[in-house]
């Protein structure tokens, strides 16, 4: 596969099963910088998210410091940092798909550890990021409902956002 960036965007990119023992990023021409490059099996969730979720383009967090003088008169402000946070609900999941499939899913989140999100890739394909459980979140706990058969959980996603789309 041949990905030729034209600015300084995030790029994802899903591939179609692929089982290999070696994988190569490989740079030609110029200069390049990579910040993160992130390969893993994909976790393809069996329904939709529930209604009242903020997509990671309409859920960016800009932090500011600055911008009035004593009096209150607005001079300036610096950005300090851009990223993300938001949630997203899975209503009615089969129980079965959450206690197998799932289980490394809901270790690697609950430990903190990054992931890449992509609500739904198809459909939306700027809705994606770098994420990570957000600091003092909650863990992932799936809930039963309707007697054992389904569960319900949500998920707390935060992430860093490149400026350049802000």
């Amino acid at each position: 596969y041949e990905i030729t960036p034209t600015d300084n965007s995030d790029i994802m990119y899903l591939f179609n099963d692929i089982t290999a023992d070696q994988w190569r990023i490989s740079q030609v021409g110029g200069a390049s910088f990579i910040g993160v490059a992130f390969l893993g099996s994909r976790l393809v969730f069996p329904s939709g998210i529930a209604q009242n979720y903020s997509s990671i383009p309409h859920a960016k967090v800009v932090e500011v410091q600055g911008g009035q003088t004593i009096s209150g008169q607005f001079v300036n402000q610096s950005v300090m940092r851009y990223g993300f946070r938001t949630s997203a609900t899975f209503p009615l999941i089969d129980s079965e798909w959450v206690d197998s499939d799932m289980s490394d899913f809901e270790a690697h989140y609950n430990d903190g550890l990054p992931f890449v999100w992509a609500a739904a890739p198809k459909q939306f394909p700027d809705d994606y990021g770098y994420c990570w459980r957000p600091a003092n979140s909650s863990e992932l706990k799936p809930t039963y409902n309707n007697g054992g058969l389904y569960e319900e959980f949500t998920i707390q996603l935060q992430g860093f956002v490149n400026a350049r789309t802000v």
